[in-house]
């Protein structure tokens, strides 16, 4: 019969929580130091694990700008998602200074160019949705930059307009532009040139005198050829306006044998009013056109 050994002899289920039971040794050699204990006999706290999860909620994230403080959602994509919304903005402004500014001209190629006049013209490209938009045109002798205006209107639409111009030297370069205009400014086109034709020897020379016999409703427009060129006969007549609207009309057509004087009565106009007017002369090399003068009626 086998003895049970004394009670305090007995082993026991339960084991030591210091010991390393992970190896054969740490069950047999009683004198084996746990990890915890060696922990502790070296002054090594163990790290809690709340705190080594407040340290990762500290980090930049995976890298400079990761998924931490600074990365996706973080102040650097608030920072990048605001210079974004500045660059729409400043987008928008521009395209709302591009619909402001669509009122567009353009200067067109002069025609009818003679010895002593020309034919201006524009076209107005875009009204910019205006009622209505102010053109005309300024010119001058290339290069001296004494700019002159010519032929003032006011159109309700796109479209071209033109001035014939006087009293040009022959043989000589111009420069002109058309330009328009409405409460936010004004928009000139290109500046374009054109040459009149050299003086036949056989086109006369006119010059338009003074208007007499003025009245609050008509007037006598007054001219002189000073020399026929030779011709047989020199035809004569004047153009006249209301100042500045650039409807001439022509009258007091005449064929003259010689150097000599002319005139005609004009009537229907208006009192207290200033117009214009020009004498012509035509001959076998073309017409020239004397100065403009202007009258005021009564």
């Amino acid at each position: 019969m086998i003895e049970k050994p004394p009670a305090s002899e007995q082993t026991t289920s339960e084991q030591d929580p210091e010991t390393d039971y992970s190896t054969s040794e740490g069950r047999s050699d009683t004198s084996f130091i746990g990890r915890r204990s060696a922990l502790k006999l070296l002054g090594v706290a163990a790290v809690p694990l709340a705190a080594q999860t407040g340290a990762a909620e500290q980090t930049d994230g995976y890298g400079a700008g990761g998924y931490g403080s600074n990365g996706y959602g973080g102040e650097s994509s608030k920072q990048d998602e605001s210079a974004d919304d500045e660059e729409e903005t400043a987008d928008d402004d521009e395209s709302d200074e591009q619909d402001e500014s669509t009122l567009t001209v353009q200067t067109r190629v002069a025609t009818d160019v003679t010895s002593s006049s020309a034919t201006l013209n524009g076209e107005l490209v875009d009204d910019g949705g205006l009622d209505t938009v102010d053109v005309y045109f300024t010119w001058q002798e290339a290069g001296t930059g004494s700019w002159h205006w010519a032929g003032f209107q006011r159109l309700s639409s796109s479209g071209s307009f033109s001035v014939e111009i006087d009293g040009l030297a022959s043989g000589t370069d111009y420069e002109f532009r058309a330009i328009t205009g409405s409460g936010g400014g004004t928009q000139s086109g290109s500046i374009l040139e054109f040459q009149t034709d050299e003086q036949d020897e056989s086109t006369p020379t006119v010059q338009t005198r003074a208007a007499t016999n003025v009245t609050g409703s008509s007037a006598t427009l007054n001219g002189e050829i000073i020399d026929d060129g030779g011709l047989d006969t020199v035809d004569v007549y004047f153009t006249w306006q209301e100042a500045g609207t650039g409807s001439w009309h022509w009258a007091g057509f005449q064929r003259l044998n010689s150097s000599d004087s002319f005139c005609v009565e004009i009537d229907g106009l208006s009192s207290d009013t200033a117009y214009e007017f020009r004498a012509i002369a035509g001959g076998g090399g073309g017409t020239l056109s004397g100065s403009i003068l202007e009258f005021q009626t009564d």
